[in-house]
């Protein structure tokens, strides 16, 4: 794990590909715009985020729905302490870090979501899960897969 600087932005390397930073950033913010807003009166109010990193979704996220809280599973530690250092984690305090494996939690939780990411790799390779993503939804929620194809990532949507 590296962390690396270009031309004044920071990114996290895992196995010679961007974990956090601006591509990962770019990605969230792009598939976001996607979503539609919940309906008039009817706001986010809970994201689980499995596969935290560094926290790249993070800004993207809060510039579409500012109010939500935030929960981020993060299995490494080391993950979570570089998102501190060098992408501001501490700052948020509408999040919630859990440093615990994403499956252990998902089966263990009791709460519901409006909203689930799933953004869990180790430099290109998916963590292989078996989360049942719609029984950690509230109602009408919905969850977003990042998922690799080719060298390209993607967004896959659950309702």
């Amino acid at each position: 794990m590296k962390v690396r600087s270009f031309f004044g932005q920071k990114s996290v390397w895992v196995g010679g590909f961007q974990q956090s930073g601006p591509l990962v950033e770019k990605f969230w913010s792009k598939t976001l715009q996607g979503l539609p807003l919940p309906k008039q009166g009817e706001p986010l109010r809970n994201v689980l985020i499995l596969g935290l990193g560094c926290g790249s979704v993070i800004k993207p996220l809060l510039k579409k729905f500012p109010n939500c809280k935030i929960t981020g599973i993060e299995i490494d530690p080391e993950m979570i302490e570089f998102g501190r250092q060098y992408f501001n984690l501490g700052q948020y305090t509408n999040l919630e870090i859990i440093c615990d494996d994403a499956v252990r939690f998902c089966k263990t939780t009791k709460r519901k979501y409006d909203l689930v990411l799933v953004d869990m790799y180790k430099g290109n390779i998916p963590e292989k899960t078996k989360i049942n993503i719609s029984k950690l939804l509230n109602p009408g929620g919905k969850g977003i897969i990042n998922v690799l194809s080719g060298l390209k990532n993607k967004a896959i949507y659950i309702t």
